[in-house]
């Protein structure tokens, strides 16, 4: 541990000329950031990032800037004693740079040869370059970039204080640590009912389905019917070979393709959402995002319309919410609404962990359940210590885990029951 009279960071800030700041186009999807820390060298971060969302960052880059973090930033932080970690992160999140940029138009196209053209004199003259456009914007690192850094400060506070980075989240929130396991989440990026039969023996207490966004009548039906039959498949696995006592619920994460199916029709997704709660009964249905119309306040109201339709049919599905949710005063509002029963945080596509553990604590208090969703990682590594640690902090209905494959699942569930376990006998022996 360094001395206590090292200096201290203070200060974490945007570097580098503009032209490191530029979005590239495809195919060329790297981009890079300089960050400096106080007055000391520059640390240039480079990372891929998803070509149809510039404004967050796909999850390979979430990988390959958390590996050079882990390698760069982590020992340069750690000369530096960070005394706390909120407003360090808070700080991520605030940072933008000013930058300008130029382009050229393309040229005008040639003159048509008409015959008013030929009398106006238009023809024949020399075509002039236009002229080039100076535009200035904010640009901000990519939410994964951020989360990725925020969590090697997180790390590093706590080998400052020679603390858990639990104990750090707990004392700078004011919150207590859990002294029970989260219920978790598995997850997977396909509705593949056989996953299910791969992982069902580590006994989650959820699995979770995430609908492709290009999903479409071709992948999910006509009506529905294609993605009603892989959850009934689901539900019969369930049903008839775990023991009655064990009943995972069943989330889906339908990123908005049941409302791209039927036009946003409200009637014919309830109908499709009481066929998938028929079929995966006695598991309890949570449905995220079923419809992502373009604003917040858009999207707030549709979801507080579907909900009073599933009120008035008596249905048990739980209504929960992703898209559009940012902040504190984005849960607020769909709380103030009474749009949905809960929230997912996917927590690096929302920037540092400090946006994610606000968004949390005002879940709470405002009676959502929450869904946490941390980074994937593979086995082995500590990212999935600090996933177990951050759920045992802001305590989520769901510590939802997932991986590439239902092997690797299955060993991040075990692995996190047991950093989990590890934290909370720690806690009872001090």
């Amino acid at each position: 541990m360094p001395p206590s009279s090292a200096p201290r960071l203070t200060d974490i800030r945007l570097v580098g000329p503009a032209a490191e700041f530029e979005i590239p186009p495809p195919p060329l999807q790297i981009g890079a950031v300089g960050v400096g820390l106080d007055n000391r060298p520059v640390i240039w971060l480079n990372y891929p990032f998803a070509s149809s969302d510039a404004g967050s960052a796909a999850p390979p880059a979430l990988s390959v800037a958390a590996g050079i973090i882990r390698q760069i930033v982590e020992p340069a932080l750690r000369g530096m004693s960070p005394a706390r970690f909120k407003p360090l992160a808070a700080l991520l999140d605030s940072l933008t740079r000013e930058v300008t940029t130029t382009h050229t138009p393309a040229p005008a196209q040639p003159v048509a040869i008409s015959r008013r053209n030929l009398l106006t004199g238009r023809i024949g003259r020399p075509a002039t370059a236009p002229e080039p456009i100076t535009s200035v914007s904010r640009r901000v690192i990519p939410p994964a970039v951020r989360y990725a850094l925020s969590l090697a400060l997180l790390k590093t506070v706590a080998w400052e204080q020679n603390r858990l980075p639990a104990e750090v989240l707990a004392h700078e929130y004011g919150l207590s640590l859990s002294q029970k396991s989260p219920r978790l989440l598995a997850a997977f990026n396909a509705l593949t009912p056989r996953h299910v039969e791969q992982t069902h023996q580590y006994q989650p207490a959820a699995f979770g389905f995430t609908l492709p966004q290009s999903a479409g009548a071709a992948e999910l039906g006509p009506q529905a019917e294609t993605l009603q039959n892989r959850l009934r498949e689901a539900g019969d696995f369930l049903r008839a070979a775990t023991p009655t006592a064990y009943r995972p619920a069943i989330l889906l994460n339908a990123q908005g393709r049941p409302g791209a199916l039927f036009n946003d029709d409200a009637g014919k997704i309830l109908g499709a959402l009481y066929g998938m709660q028929h079929v995966t009964a006695p598991c309890a249905l949570i449905v995220c995002d079923p419809v992502i119309k373009d604003s917040l306040s858009a999207q707030i109201n549709w979801l507080k319309e579907l909900k009073s339709y599933l009120r008035f049919r008596k249905m048990a599905v739980t209504l929960a919410a992703g898209a559009w949710m940012r902040s504190a005063a984005d849960v607020h509002a769909l709380a103030d609404a009474g749009a949905a029963e809960a929230i997912l945080l996917d927590m690096p596509r929302l920037g540092s962990l400090h946006q994610a553990m606000e968004m949390a604590l005002a879940a709470r208090q405002r009676g959502l359940k929450t869904l946490a969703a941390g980074a994937p990682s593979p086995p082995l590594d500590d990212t999935i210590r600090l996933n177990a640690q951050i759920g045992l902090t802001i305590r989520p209905d769901y510590l939802v885990i997932s991986a590439e494959s239902p092997a690797v699942l299955g060993l991040g569930l075990a692995q996190t029951n047991a950093a989990c376990a590890q934290v909370i006998s720690m806690q009872r022996t001090v």
